[in-house]
């Protein structure tokens, strides 16, 4: 019975050990973590030199930061986003011995000088073991500290890390065309269409493949993205002096909007993934990264919707399909002359006059408008060959849209729009289920 008194004592020892403890820790943790402002008196400061493998240099004149000794305009907003991270640079202080986080000798080093010529150093050492920080000497201070990665590596470490090194000035939304000429194929994009605006619905893109092809075709929504995101990357790494350097341009794409056009000219393989170019009508070369030119390099096959001919059900005022086995003519009306025309319960439909449920007409139409072709192919000869299958389409649009399906071997059919000529084959397995998809309806 006299145990239970000791093992009580025991647990309340214990207790406040724990506690004791816990108090302790907190109390040192929170003296030895110190956050302070690193560069004193900023708005005194009138110079900021960047000591790394090339020297950076900044002045302010009328308060406002301007790079010096540099042969093109800067760029305010990586200019303002270095400053603003210098200015409010803060730090954890750490009693560290310089030669074990490098910075006995840094490779970078930012003095900050003011009015009166007072410098203020501070030196880039090592990250620390998280690889968050950077461990950062304020050599006047004689003070270590941890700072952030990201505010410190928004320091240049050369002058055209600060410029605007953009090429294409024309933004997106400009745009209006471009033409890529690859050395192999001309391809030509543009927002033009003879679409009307309900066929247009089906093509998202709102951007068209006019050349290479005999036919426009849909540009893909995602390469469509990709290429217009792409033009703001397209930026000069370093300006060459050596005119012929470029060499012998073979790839070239131009950048046009309704008031303005621009060329951009590639020529040869620059060092380090690189390549050497310049735009038409100015003699500077520079480099830029081949990285930058992956949205542009596609070939026009990879840039389309592989779609046959994609309409939307309610465009169609006649879809007419003949040959040796089917024939069938779809035809659409608008009944509700006061609802949207997007709205496609404002429609009836009727297949050889037999009148169709909507809601299954809509999913048999699914498969038949989604056929897709499978290949390219060139020089195509369809002299002596009979249509074998023929889909005319007459929407609100000038003129119909014929496709005309051939022969090409056991497993595919060749075809083409309006008689313009073959682009592609599509299996003959896919176009039987895509018809099937549409017979089943007329039984």
């Amino acid at each position: 019975m006299k145990l239970k008194p000791i093992i009580l004592i025991v647990l309340f020892i214990v207790v406040l050990s724990v506690i004791f403890f816990i108090i302790t820790n907190n109390k040192e943790s929170d003296e030895e973590v110190t956050t302070e402002q690193i560069v004193e008196d900023f708005n005194q400061l009138t110079n900021i030199q960047v000591r790394a493998n090339e020297n950076v240099q900044l002045e302010k004149k009328e308060n406002t930061w301007k790079v010096k000794e540099v042969e093109r305009e800067q760029d305010d907003e990586k200019v303002q986003y270095f400053i603003e991270a210098m200015q409010y640079l803060t730090g954890e202080k750490t009693t560290i011995d310089k030669k074990l986080v490098n910075l006995d000798f840094p490779k970078v080093t930012v003095v900050f000088t003011d009015n009166e010529n007072k410098m203020q150093r501070v030196s880039v050492g090592q990250m620390d073991a998280t690889a968050s920080k950077y461990y950062v000497n304020h050599m006047e201070k004689d003070q270590i500290y941890l700072v952030d990665r990201n505010a410190i590596e928004s320091i240049p470490l050369k002058p055209t890390s600060l410029l605007d090194n953009s090429i294409i000035t024309l933004k997106s939304n400009e745009l209006e065309e471009v033409v890529i000429d690859n050395g192999t194929e001309q391809i030509v994009l543009n927002k033009s269409s003879f679409y009307t605006e309900l066929e247009s619905l089906a093509h998202i893109s709102g951007w068209y493949v006019h050349k290479p092809f005999h036919s426009t075709y849909s540009m893909s929504y995602s390469q469509t993205e990709q290429l217009l995101n792409g033009i703001e990357p397209l930026q000069k790494v370093e300006v060459i002096e050596e005119q012929s350097e470029i060499g012998e341009v073979d790839f070239t794409i131009t950048f046009k909007s309704k008031e303005k056009e621009q060329t951009l000219q590639i020529g040869n393989p620059a060092a380090n993934q690189h390549y050497y170019a310049k735009l038409e009508g100015n003699d500077q070369i520079f480099t830029l990264t081949n990285e930058s030119l992956v949205p542009f390099s596609y070939p026009a096959f990879d840039m389309i919707d592989h779609f046959v001919h994609i309409v939307p059900l309610q465009a169609i005022q006649s879809l007419q399909v003949e040959s040796n086995q089917v024939n069938w003519t779809l035809t659409g009306e608008k009944t509700n002359v006061d609802a949207d025309d997007k709205e496609l319960s404002s429609y009836s439909f009727a297949i050889n006059g037999k009148e169709m449920d909507t809601e299954a007409l809509q999913e048999s139409y699914k498969h038949f408008a989604g056929l897709t072709f499978d290949k390219q192919v060139e020089n195509f000869d369809k002299e002596g060959k009979d249509a074998l299958y023929t889909i005319t389409y007459s929407t609100n649009a000038d003129e119909d849209t014929i496709l005309t399906f051939y022969e090409y071997d056991d497993t595919y059919l060749a075809f083409e729009k309006n008689k313009n000529g073959v682009d592609f084959i599509v299996k003959k397995a896919k176009l039987a289920q895509a018809l099937e998809s549409m017979n089943k309806l007329t039984k």
